[in-house]
């Protein structure tokens, strides 16, 4: 029985693994404003909950918030430099949705090692050169 949620179509997540592989532009994506938003709203919580496990919650809080209009001006300003207004909406879910992805990651291997390791074990280090080698 498939799960109906309105800002997504079967379309999306089939293009989302297709962007993952490199098989798909974020043209493929379907021009909404309510994905781009949801999409924002979830690389958001993400960014906060990766950021929780090292400060306070409001310092997590602040930093998701931020990112998301950190991620939304960048995306917008190159995008109206190089005259492409017309990809902005896509281009900014695609950016929301991999920033979301990577965000995930990054709290399930913190989780994962965080759990396993002991302490003394230069977790964080472990975990940048797990995900950016």
């Amino acid at each position: 029985m498939p799960i109906n949620i309105p800002l997504l179509n079967q379309q999306t997540p089939q293009t989302v693994l297709k962007m993952i592989n490199l098989e798909a532009s974020q043209l493929s994506l379907p021009d909404s404003r309510e994905l781009m938003w949801g999409a924002f709203g979830a690389y958001g919580v993400l960014q906060a909950i990766a950021q929780s496990f090292n400060h306070s919650l409001l310092g997590s809080l602040i930093y998701g918030v931020l990112s998301v209009v950190l991620l939304y001006g960048g995306t917008y300003g190159l995008l109206r430099v190089l005259k492409e207004d017309a990809k902005f909406q896509r281009t900014a879910t695609a950016l929301a949705i991999m920033s979301g992805l990577a965000a995930l990651v990054y709290t399930i291997l913190h989780l994962l090692f965080g759990i396993a390791l002991p302490p003394p074990l230069p977790t964080e280090k472990l975990l940048r050169f797990l995900l950016f080698p």
